[in-house]
């Protein structure tokens, strides 16, 4: 909830300093990366891990997203 809130601010700023934005919603399932990295988090420990390079089981999700097979929510 903090992260959107301070999201929702800098867009506030931006727009009032003449920017425009387009705010759009990819859903999970719809962003084969970012659940595939989720269902990755589910094995670890809690805490931050910081990858220094992408997991190699990602790479076919990364091609699938950079042609366009995800789902856009409105």
């Amino acid at each position: 909830m903090l992260f959107t809130a301070i999201l929702w601010v800098y867009c506030v700023k931006f727009i009032k300093e003449g920017w425009m934005l387009e705010v759009r919603h990819v859903l999970r399932k719809g962003n084969m990366c970012v659940d595939h990295l989720a269902n990755l988090a589910q094995d670890i420990a809690v805490g931050v891990v910081l990858l220094g390079s992408p997991p190699a089981s990602i790479y076919l999700f990364i091609l699938a997203d950079a042609c366009g097979r995800g789902i856009v929510g409105t």
